[in-house]
């Protein structure tokens, strides 16, 4: 489980010349997941414009609460635990809330414990999320939530590109998940009892990306893994397009909506191209610069893969003015230089 390190050091790299958040000084922002491929980049642009930062994160060893490290207060914990987000929320009343902690990898165990509930072991996105809600609404109402969402949510989509009224309709289990999660906050909202804006992220590319997502895994293996006169790149299914969108970008619209006094209370977040898992992996060959042997294999393909997806941000440009800032190419030269985070990115909810 990803624990709570020291946040203001040892990051991913980021954009050298990242824009200020945008954000009064003095204003409390509380990033969940903080350690994650995509809070740690959202804690490096907040740090950069003087904002009080809490980072939360799972560490199992050392639960008590916050320990003082400027600009960041970090803080260990299990979102699971109602009592421990109570207190968490009580304790530091902040202004907002980012909330990228979730289930992205359940190990076996979990799956065999909660595989009955729907979710697959992914319940542990819910249950935080239910618990944050609550503890908002009990002892901080006024704090804003933002939520960073999937485009697993989509699923396969009957039209592309895909804008905020395509119907919801995930076939896996992690989007499963993510849709539930949305409508636990999302309820809140429509019932007056707390601020929410959802942001559906599509696919995340980037430095520090973890290994056990195709590009992350191929990254390893051009890194350190294909060795030998003829190195061999194992990968799944490679005809499939999605569209990839750098993790950097995907932290400054979290920033900017966070920042912005009126924001889409649901937008995505996307580039608006597709490429297949091939000219990608293409792509990151030719960075690389070695002659590789390209093997797909089943046992990296996954059930209910979903051939296309190209998502519709003009929602979020037009209310906000972001756009992307980095470019495909750009994202995956970083990613082989910043090589593979050596953490678990299964879960940084609990």
């Amino acid at each position: 489980m990803a624990g709570v390190l020291e946040v203001t050091s040892d990051r991913p790299h980021t954009d050298p010349s990242p824009a200020r958040p945008g954000l009064p000084e003095g204003i409390v922002v509380m990033v969940t997941g903080a350690t994650g491929f995509v809070g740690s980049h959202v804690v490096a642009g907040l740090t950069s414009g003087g904002i009080d930062v809490v980072a939360v994160s799972r560490n199992l060893e050392d639960q008590d609460n916050v320990v003082p490290t400027p600009p960041v207060r970090s803080v260990a914990g299990d979102l699971t635990d109602p009592g421990f987000v109570h207190e968490l929320i009580g304790s530091t009343r902040p202004d907002i809330v980012l909330h990228l902690a979730a289930v992205t990898r359940p190990d076996r165990t979990e799956v065999a414990v909660a595989g009955s509930s729907g979710l697959g072991g992914y319940g542990g996105t819910l249950q935080a999320t239910s618990n944050l809600v609550e503890a908002l609404i009990a002892t901080s109402p006024t704090t804003r939530l933002i939520l960073l969402s999937s485009s697993a949510v989509y699923g396969q989509p009957a039209s592309l590109p895909i804008d905020e009224q395509a119907e919801v309709r995930p076939v896996t289990a992690y989007g499963v998940s993510k849709a539930a999660q949305e409508l636990v906050a999302r309820r809140a909202h429509w019932a007056g009892a707390l601020r929410v804006a959802v942001l559906r992220a599509f696919n995340l590319i980037g430095p520090g990306m973890p290994d056990n997502l195709l590009l992350g895994n191929v990254a390893l293996q051009l890194i350190g893994g294909a060795d030998g006169d003829h190195p061999m790149l194992e990968v799944g299914n490679l005809e499939s397009r999605r569209d990839y969108l750098d993790v950097r970008d995907v932290a400054a619209a979290l920033i900017t909506v966070a920042a912005h006094p009126d924001p889409p209370d649901l937008a995505n977040v996307a580039s608006g191209h597709s490429w297949s898992g091939k000219e990608v992996v293409d792509k990151m060959v030719a960075i690389g610069g070695r002659a590789v042997e390209i093997r797909q294999t089943s046992a990296r393909r996954q059930a209910n893969d979903v051939l296309e997806q190209i998502g519709d941000a003009r929602r979020l440009r037009c209310s906000t003015g972001w756009t992307p800032r980095f470019d495909i190419d750009r994202s995956l030269r970083d990613m082989l230089q910043t090589g593979t985070p050596p953490r678990d990115e299964r879960s940084t909810c609990s």
